[in-house]
């Protein structure tokens, strides 16, 4: 979930895996070796797919851009079952005028959950 924007994410295909991935602090290369290895698929197929992903999440601010020398992993196997399919980053807006309310400054005098009007002082 990006607090600023409102939106709320989901993962479809192998999103979770290399989500996992991710946070043990593999880098692209290292994810795609891993998965293309996983899953016995062409590690240049994966790799541009993982490109696709990561710009999906860099576009939400899910996640940073970091130099590869200073990520560190450990390498720990991780056990992959299934057939390859391409991550998928699923955005939802539909809940962004409620994740982004200050229930503090931004409420009418009746109170969380309803806003007060635009343009009325705090």
């Amino acid at each position: 979930m990006n607090l600023k924007s409102g939106h709320y994410f989901s993962t479809s295909g192998t999103g979770a895996v290399l989500w996992s991935l991710i946070e043990g602090g593999a880098s692209d290369a290292q994810a795609a070796a891993v998965l293309a290895a996983a899953y016995m698929t062409s590690e240049f197929e994966i790799a541009a797919e993982i490109a696709i992903f990561g710009d999906a999440l860099l576009l939400h601010e899910l996640v940073e851009a970091t130099d590869s020398e200073d990520v560190t992993w450990s390498g720990a196997a991780m056990d992959f079952r299934g057939v390859w399919s391409a991550p998928v980053l699923e955005a939802f807006t539909d809940m962004e005028d409620l994740l982004t309310l200050d229930p503090i400054h931004d409420v009418a005098e009746s109170g969380w959950p309803t806003q007060r009007p635009v343009g009325d002082a705090p």
